[in-house]
């Protein structure tokens, strides 16, 4: 028969009260399917999951009354709006009617669901801009248009002072179905019926409305993972699963996020939060603990700190050089230089050191082709007090180069770069921790590339 590919095996976690988990993997390293036993989606073949004392296996009700789920794939109704899908959710999980309000707009605010329309003024920029476009096209003074005045000796019946716009805007600042007319010097703008039949017979433009007041299936990516957020955190269950809650989310956005998950109402009050992310910056700024993943395993559990000092293996020398003017055969090397990140992963590949890249000093006397004179220089530089030194990125500017942890004295590499940065053109240069990324992908990159 077929073999049986095993989703999830031997996976023994205990998330406590106010703490943020980790599961970070590969795609199919098996953290969604985690969270749909934790759901009670699907079974397990063996084994028994618990969410606030209640066995999934024997009081499936009760464990899912406790729990908050934030799924991949949006699961919202597209003719609701976002205050009446939490309004929903927030009665079906048992908030007393005289909190469901309170409770709507506290989340709403928190995840930047409470957005109205942009202010008057910058409707009035908008729509002087598109009377400039209309006296460009009918061959008028589009800059005496911006200034708010007209050319002088304009014929009667043109388009004269500032004129006057007029016309609104949807939320989103679309502009669609927009009709410009010219009479009696000024300049008018109506909407068209180009938005008619838009929102699923919701008026998406209504004044003094907020994108929580129109229908979700007219939000953006952004706006509905913020929903399906929300619909994860209302009516305080006792543990929150976010599988990738940021997908699709703006830096500002994110950051919002986070803050609501290490606010008063998440972790603060003692509500436990198992979260799955590709961003290494998520997990370090939110994760007291995590997971990482493979093959549907867990390699290895712990602090961010513990995983780097346990399997970060050292330091990351990152060197930033300067650049050398294209002259006669030293051109051609930084050339070469220039295009040396897939090469040189090559010739990483076929060196068989570590981790597939080689020493600093193999690297120096195979790399010719891939560095000129003062990388070279740098390199040896540093293997001759870090003999374990290996490069691992070089291009135009930029060096970097692992140090592996108790190799060298640090005061000696410090030393070593001070006194090579002016003969190697060293602009600059930064001696760090190795990251979580190099721990992730120490980890679990090898299950990637057999996939």
């Amino acid at each position: 028969g077929e073999d049986v590919v095993r989703a999830l095996k031997g996976l023994w976690v205990h998330v406590m009260p106010g703490e943020c988990f980790g599961l970070l993997g590969v795609n199919g390293a098996g953290k969604s399917t985690t969270f749909k036993i934790l759901t009670g989606e699907i079974l397990p073949d063996a084994g028994d999951a618990r969410i606030a004392g209640h066995s999934i296996l024997l009081a499936l009700q009760q464990a899912r009354q406790r729990l908050g789920y934030c799924p991949q794939a949006d699961a919202l109704p597209g003719d609701m709006t976002g205050r009446e899908v939490l309004s929903m959710y927030a009665r079906l999980r048992g908030v007393h009617e005289s909190r469901v309000n309170p409770t709507v707009e506290v989340l709403l605010q928190q995840l930047g669901l409470d957005v109205g329309h942009k202010p008057k003024q910058w409707k009035r920029v908008r729509g002087i801009m598109h009377g400039a476009a209309a006296a460009v096209h009918k061959g008028g003074d589009w800059l005496g248009r911006l200034r708010g005045r007209s050319p002088a000796g304009s014929p009667a019946g043109g388009m004269s002072g500032a004129g006057h716009v007029a016309g609104t805007e949807d939320e989103e600042g679309g502009m669609g179905g927009r009709a410009v007319t010219e009479s009696g010097g000024s300049l008018h703008s109506n909407r068209g019926a180009g938005t008619a039949g838009r929102g699923k017979g919701r008026k998406k433009g209504n004044a003094g409305l907020t994108s929580a007041d129109t229908a979700c299936g007219n939000y953006s990516g952004g706006s509905r993972r913020k929903l399906a957020l929300a619909v994860a955190l209302v009516g305080e269950p006792r543990v929150a699963l976010l599988d990738e809650p940021s997908t699709g989310l703006d830096p500002g956005a994110r950051r919002a996020m986070w803050s609501t998950l290490q606010g008063p109402h998440v972790l603060k009050a003692g509500r436990g939060v198992v979260l799955t992310s590709h961003s290494m910056e998520e997990c370090e700024a939110l994760c007291g603990r995590l997971a990482i993943m493979a093959q549907g395993q867990a390699r290895c559990i712990g602090s961010v700190q513990h995983l780097k000092s346990r399997f970060g293996g050292g330091y990351m020398l990152e060197a930033r050089l300067l650049p050398s003017p294209p002259s006669g055969s030293d051109a051609g090397s930084r050339g070469a230089r220039g295009t040396s990140s897939g090469a040189h992963d090559t010739a990483n590949s076929d060196a068989g050191g570590p981790e597939g890249l080689p020493s600093a000093a193999a690297a120096a006397g195979a790399d010719d082709a891939l560095m000129d004179a003062c990388a070279r220089d740098l390199v040896q530089h540093v293997n001759a007090v870090c003999p374990g030194a290996r490069v691992v990125e070089c291009d135009v500017t930029r060096l970097e180069v692992a140090i592996p942890r108790d190799s060298c004295s640090l005061a000696d590499l410090f030393e070593v770069m001070e006194a090579a940065s002016g003969p190697c053109q060293v602009a600059s240069y930064a001696l760090s921790q190795c990251t979580l990324e190099h721990v992730f992908v120490r980890l679990a990159g090898g299950e990637s590339a057999a996939k």
